[in-house]
């Protein structure tokens, strides 16, 4: 499961240096709970970049920086969660761990 998590890291890393901004991800372990919040599910690495990205975008051009991405392990599975706490959306992605 660390190449996933690599891969998203380096994908999101390129969108910010090609943006031209540092430090508008925060990486964390954790959760991410909202009840009235905006949920997107993807379903692949690809696509949750893809929605990232245009809401980083988004973010910097608002100004609502910067973005968590949190990883949650869970049994057999891993999450990913991006959060615009300001505007109140998630973005996930579950995937099942392979052994």
């Amino acid at each position: 499961m660390k190449g996933i998590e690599e891969r998203i890291r380096d994908l999101l890393q390129r969108v910010e240096e090609e943006l031209g901004i540092g430090g508008a991800l925060i990486f964390a372990e954790g959760s991410a709970e909202c009840s009235d919040c905006i949920r997107i599910e993807t379903h692949n690495e690809e696509s949750f970049v893809s929605c990232v990205s245009a809401l980083l975008r988004q973010a910097v051009t608002s100004g609502t920086l910067p973005i968590i991405i949190v990883k949650s392990r869970g049994l057999g599975e891993v999450r990913f969660y991006a959060i615009d706490t300001v505007n109140r959306v998630i973005i996930s992605l579950i995937r099942e761990l392979r052994y």
